[in-house]
């Protein structure tokens, strides 16, 4: 790995803070942002090496909005919300219009405890997605969620440490705004803000959207592996301000891979909730088909 561009370097401004909101031990905070981010742009390459050879289950909790109740003036009515359930095959693959961008395929095993197929067949039906150089069973798999009429499903968050590679590192900018612990671990805590062009994909009406991220990510101290990437984006649709926030948590794996242990997202329509989707993962292996992991 070479070292950040002096620019990109010269452009993060940094506070550093410790426990309790001491100052820091004297520590050049450009370095360790530099570092940070050497770590982190490390990783999110690992992550796209293996990533075509990589699947799991996944196991999606929604909960969104049903009915949407208009307000009287006598008194406003809360919406009414449905509860879904739906576990699939997951794995990530590219696009031949897009070569660079990993996106999340899934193949639907089972929704609200219905069956829909066996495991084994979903497997099947997952990797002929990977593998094959026809983008349009790609698309199918990567749109499998809309297809269960699931409201505000989003796709493409679990992948979001790709976005973070060291070609992309200029295409953000980033300030070092705190610290502060993860569970057992001490993090640095690193905003960012994409310059431009659209990382997530949310659906909403069958419309796919292409949401400008920006949010937090956190780094264990001190080796900087990360542990955790948050996202917030706000936008209008229809009149009405919308505002999706999301967060990702990273465990890695036995391979040596750094993947997603959990997704929460929701979004909000002003100040009421629509759509909560809690992605949880597990039982990453690898494809028959794939390829050997690499480090």
């Amino acid at each position: 790995m070479v070292l950040l561009p002096a620019w990109l370097v010269a452009a993060i401004f940094a506070f550093y803070f410790g426990a309790g909101g001491a100052a820091a031990a004297p520590e050049t905070p450009g370095a360790a942002v530099q570092a940070a981010l050497h770590r982190l742009s490390e990783e999110a390459e690992i992550f796209m090496k293996n990533a075509p050879s990589l699947v799991a289950r996944e196991t999606l909790r929604q909960r969104a909005v049903k009915t949407w109740f208009p307000s009287s003036r006598s008194r406003p009515r809360p919406p009414a919300y449905q509860q879904r359930i739906v576990v699939s095959e997951y794995g990530y693959a590219s696009l031949a219009e897009s070569p660079g961008v990993l996106h999340e395929l899934r193949k639907v095993i089972s929704v609200d405890g219905r069956r829909i197929l066996r495991a084994r067949e979903a497997r099947t039906a997952l990797t002929m997605g990977v593998i094959t150089a026809d983008d349009r069973l790609k698309q199918k798999l990567l749109r499998e969620l809309e297809s269960y009429g699931l409201s505000g499903a989003v796709t493409d968050f679990g992948p979001m440490i790709s976005l973070f590679s060291r070609a992309a590192l200029p295409n953000y900018s980033f300030r070092l705004v705190r610290r502060e612990p993860i569970g057992a671990e001490r993090a640095i805590v690193l905003s960012y803000r994409q310059k431009d062009g659209g990382g997530l994909t949310i659906f909403e009406n069958r419309e796919a959207l292409k949401l400008i991220l920006q949010g937090e990510i956190w780094l264990r101290e001190p080796d900087f592996v990360p542990l955790k990437i948050t996202t917030l984006n706000e936008r209008k649709h229809g009149g009405e301000k919308l505002r999706d926030e999301g967060a990702v948590e990273y465990t890695r794996t036995s391979y040596g891979v750094l993947v997603p242990a959990s997704v929460v997202h929701r979004q909000f329509r002003g100040s009421t909730l629509v759509a909560e989707n809690l992605f949880l993962y597990s039982q990453f292996g690898r494809l028959s088909a794939g390829p050997p992991f690499e480090k």
